[in-house]
């Protein structure tokens, strides 16, 4: 291989398709070829490790647990900063918690008929495979991954 783009394409996975089997226009999500899903899945497979935004802590408390075998999360993993802060240390009183979901689209805003299902599948399978990952460690609950001043 003479480049680098030339190794990277080596280890991809030849899926080729035509938009022109879906019709004039790019194709719809709910059209997205089911190998394009599957491949999606075998990459996911392939990461150290999954988190997921919602189950912040334990995603943290995984992540610490892969990298250290210890559970625990430190109270800077578990700070709100806004990106473009930088706030080099950070002490009891001023650490805010992620208790809310940071603000984005809203999906029901797209309509009751609408469903991302390409997405919808990954994100299941993100989700089995933290949930794995957690019980796999004995990371249940919040409650089983104290915060560490260190």
């Amino acid at each position: 291989m003479s480049t680098k783009q030339d190794a990277f394409a080596w280890k991809q996975p030849r899926i080729h398709t035509s938009l022109s089997k879906f019709s004039t226009s790019p194709p719809r999500i709910s059209e997205i070829p089911h190998e394009f899903i599957d491949v999606a899945k075998e990459r996911l497979d392939r990461f150290l490790f999954v988190g997921i935004q919602s189950e912040w802590r334990k995603s943290m408390c995984l992540f610490n647990h892969i990298m250290t075998g210890e559970r625990f999360v430190y109270p800077d993993q578990l700070a709100f900063i806004t990106p473009g802060t930088l706030q080099s240390t950070l002490d009891e009183d001023s650490v805010k918690l992620v208790t809310k979901q940071p603000r984005g689209y809203n999906p029901a805003e797209l309509g009751k008929s609408y469903k991302d299902t390409a997405d919808s599948e990954l994100y299941e399978h993100a989700v089995a495979r933290f949930n794995a990952d957690c019980a796999a460690r004995g990371i249940n609950s919040d409650e089983d991954c104290p915060i560490r001043n260190e």
